[in-house]
């Protein structure tokens, strides 16, 4: 399922990225037609307009609805024939009927109104095509050779042995609820806290490294362990990037490498407003990061941090004998640009 929706996901990339790229094509096409026809010298005349047709255009999903507008004026050309009802193909939010306006026909047919784009116009629809047409290039080369989540998801099985993998098989710890915090700014503070606000596991700034790599002190309040890590300062900027490409390090490590060697990979659900990793350990279901939802959120106040402010990120479904490695995961996913 895992490389059926990496299909999926990359697929949309690539229908976007075309459909962006045939749209870059016309607008440079339409640029460089309207920049080398003949221009018509038009020959300019007052005008009185006599109706202003509206129609209803297309409602978007916000309900809201544009509508297309028709202009037709009245004029007398300089051999004195007059033209009634002669669609302007220009309209502009201060027009109403009975205004005169300066209009230009075309002296070889004076029924015919002449508009010819700009300069300035036709540049502009070139610059916007040509980058269109790079920038989907660009997106589809770079789609096309991104690796997917399946490649960085290395467990390497051969190193747990039968016993290993039977004992997290019949592991008949209770899942508990927890809620993963961030607090601070500067000194940032990240806390998995139960239900009632006690803290079980935080990852706390020391160092903020402008240059350098920021310094965590890590606690496990379950087992009273504590570790130093150094943080990278690269840290992917979108959900797609970190999935396909991350080189966010801890402790000068690929995440990916990190979570692997230990038996855990992570596996995303990207669905709308249920968005979760499922973690698992050898290829087993251990735990669960949920990012968006029910109840995935909790504002508050950190009694371990003397009442400061914070806001919930993540709802953590997790035993005690995965809670390292989970605390871990749900610290890399809290420094990615999820949505």
């Amino acid at each position: 399922m895992v490389k059926i929706r990496d299909f999926v996901r990359k697929y949309k990339k690539f229908t976007f990225f075309i459909g962006l790229l045939i749209i870059g094509l016309v607008f440079t096409f339409v640029g460089v037609k309207s920049a080398l026809e003949p221009k018509v010298e038009g020959i300019e005349v007052d005008a009185r307009i006599v109706d202003i047709h509206k129609e209803e255009g297309v409602t978007n999903a916000d309900g809201y609805t544009e509508f297309i507008y028709t202009v037709y004026v009245d004029y007398v050309d300089n051999d004195g024939s007059a033209h009634s009802r002669v669609e302007y193909p220009i309209h502009e939010d201060d027009m109403v009927i009975g205004q005169v306006i300066k209009v230009k026909y075309n002296p070889e047919n004076p029924s015919e109104l002449v508009v010819n784009n700009s300069l300035i116009a036709n540049i502009i629809f070139i610059c916007v095509g040509a980058s269109a047409v790079v920038v989907s290039i660009y997106m589809i080369i770079k789609t096309a050779n991104a690796k997917d989540i399946n490649e960085f998801n290395k467990v390497d099985m051969s190193s747990a042995s039968n016993e290993e993998i039977e004992k997290i098989k019949n592991n008949s710890e209770e899942t508990k609820e927890y809620y993963f915090h961030f607090a601070g700014d500067s000194n940032q503070s990240y806390i998995l806290e139960t239900m009632d606000r006690e803290p079980v596991y935080e990852a706390i700034c020391d160092k903020v490294g402008i240059v350098s790599n920021y310094k965590f002190t890590f606690i496990n309040h379950l087992s009273g362990k504590e570790e130093e890590h150094s943080v990278s300062h690269v840290i992917s900027s979108s959900y797609d990037s970190f999935v396909t490409s991350s080189s966010f390090k801890v402790d000068n490590v690929n995440v990916w490498d990190i979570i692997g060697k230990e038996g855990y990979s992570l596996d995303p659900h990207l669905n709308g407003f249920k968005s979760y990793f499922d973690v698992f350990h050898y290829g087993i279901k251990v735990a669960k990061i949920e990012l968006a939802g029910t109840n995935a959120y909790k504002e508050g106040t950190s009694k371990l941090l003397g009442n400061v402010p914070i806001k919930g990120m993540f709802k953590v479904y997790s035993k005690n004998s995965d809670i390292d490695m989970v605390f871990l995961c749900a610290f890399i996913l809290s420094k990615v640009d999820l949505f």
